[in-house]
């Protein structure tokens, strides 16, 4: 299966989206990130003709990046546009939204490994945890969140080459960041991880 990550361009490399790669390359599947802005992403989304569209969401960004999931569907209106990241993890109605096929709350390595191989095989994937689906006839199917990963070293290195080859910008920079957390590490009394 195909799979595009697509994703604002960002001062530092998504770590996230890597963490995703390894894991989907890993099952034997391929994926992709794209950039925007970038004036030929309509072409490139063509060309790629992924299964899945994934989209990594704050909040802030959410009605941006909803445009987009629905211009997506405007262009290829079987793929599947996949919603993960702090905003629908939080804010799961997202996903009543046009354009929004499927969330994934909290970690998406797993569950979008498991998610792709039933697609593959033609296999019922509604039940799986960590997704929300939208069924064609609207109905919303709610899964189990599936526990935090404890040892940080099955997910093995992120796949730093998907960023290289989609972005000129983090493979020429002289500047490389090395994120070696998972989560966040601060403590700010406004926000759900206090």
């Amino acid at each position: 299966m195909k799979v595009l990550h697509v994703t604002r361009t960002l001062p530092q490399e998504p770590l996230g989206p890597m963490y995703l790669s390894r894991a989907v390359k890993d099952a034997g599947h391929d994926m992709q990130a794209l950039f925007l802005p970038d004036k030929q992403w309509v072409k490139k989304l063509q060309e790629i003709d992924p299964d899945l569209v994934l989209f990594s969401v704050t909040t802030g960004m959410h009605g941006y990046t909803a445009d987009v999931a629905r211009k997506v569907k405007a262009i290829l209106p079987n793929t599947m546009t996949v919603m993960g990241g702090p905003h629908p993890t939080f804010v799961p109605e997202y996903l009543e939204v046009d354009g929004i096929d499927a969330i994934c709350r909290g970690e998406g390595e797993e569950a979008l490994v498991e998610l792709m191989n039933k697609l593959e095989a033609g296999e019922d994937y509604y039940e799986t945890d960590n997704f929300w689906f939208k069924k064609p006839d609207g109905e919303i199917i709610k899964n189990c969140q599936r526990p935090l990963e404890n040892d940080i070293n099955k997910l093995g290195f992120p796949d730093r080459s998907l960023i290289y080859d989609a972005g000129a910008i983090y493979r020429q920079s002289e500047r490389k960041v090395f994120v070696s957390q998972r989560g966040c590490p601060m403590n700010c009394s406004f926000c759900f991880h206090h």
